[in-house]
C-alpha cells in the first residue's frame, strides 16, 4: 500500500539509528539541507548549520508526526499479535480449569453453568478454588435446579457391605 503526495514530508528515523532527520521529496528522494522550499528553508536562503554535511538537524519543536521504517513497524505489529494470541489462550486456558474445577467439587449437575469471570481468579490471574467454590455455593442459592441430583450418602438401597446374608435360625430366633 503506497500513497505519493505532492506535498514534501519530514521524516525522523529512529533515535537508535544514529541519525538525524533529512528533508524528504514525495518520492523519498532526499533534499539537501536549506533547499528551496524545504521545511528546513522556506525562503530558499541557505540557514547556517552546525551539521558538517550540510543537513539541518531537526527540531524538536516540529509540529509534523515521528515515522518509522516499515520493517520495524511491522515486527512491532507481529509481536503485538504474539501477546494477543497468547493472551486469548490463557483466557481460554484459565476458563476450562476454572470449568473442570468447577466440576471437581460435585455440586452442579453440569460444570458449564458456572459463569467464568475474573472474580474466579486470584491476584496472579490463576483460578481460586475457594472462590470458585463460593460462587457455585452462591449459584446454587440463587438458581437450585442447577444443583447436581445425584444422591450421596447412604440412601438404603442396594448392596450392603455389612450384611451376612439371610439365615433361617435367625429369623426363628428373632420372632
Amino acid at each position: 500500500m503506497t500513497e505519493k503526495t505532492t506535498t514534501e514530508k519530514t521524516t525522523t528515523e529512529r533515535p537508535d539509528a544514529g541519525t538525524t532527520a533529512r528533508p524528504r521529496r514525495a518520492g523519498g528522494a532526499h533534499l539537501p539541507g536549506g533547499a528551496a522550499g524545504s521545511p528546513t528553508d522556506p525562503e530558499g536562503v541557505d540557514a547556517p548549520t552546525s551539521d558538517p554535511a550540510g543537513v539541518a538537524p531537526a527540531t524538536p519543536d516540529q509540529d509534523e508526526p515521528e515515522t518509522f521504517d516499515r520493517p520495524y513497524v511491522e515486527r512491532l505489529r507481529e509481536e503485538s499479535a504474539g501477546y494477543r494470541v497468547k493472551a486469548r489462550r490463557a483466557d481460554v486456558l484459565a476458563a476450562r480449569l476454572v470449568t473442570a474445577l468447577a466440576a471437581g467439587t460435585g455440586k452442579l449437575a453440569d460444570a458449564r453453568d458456572l459463569p467464568y469471570g475474573e472474580h474466579l481468579l486470584d491476584d496472579d490471574g490463576v483460578p481460586a478454588f475457594d472462590r470458585i467454590a463460593d460462587a457455585i455455593d452462591e449459584l446454587i442459592r440463587e438458581r437450585p435446579h442447577l444443583a447436581s441430583r445425584r444422591p450421596t450418602g447412604s440412601v438404603e438401597q442396594g448392596v450392603r457391605a455389612d450384611e451376612q446374608g439371610v439365615s433361617l435360625l435367625g429369623l426363628l430366633r428373632g420372632a
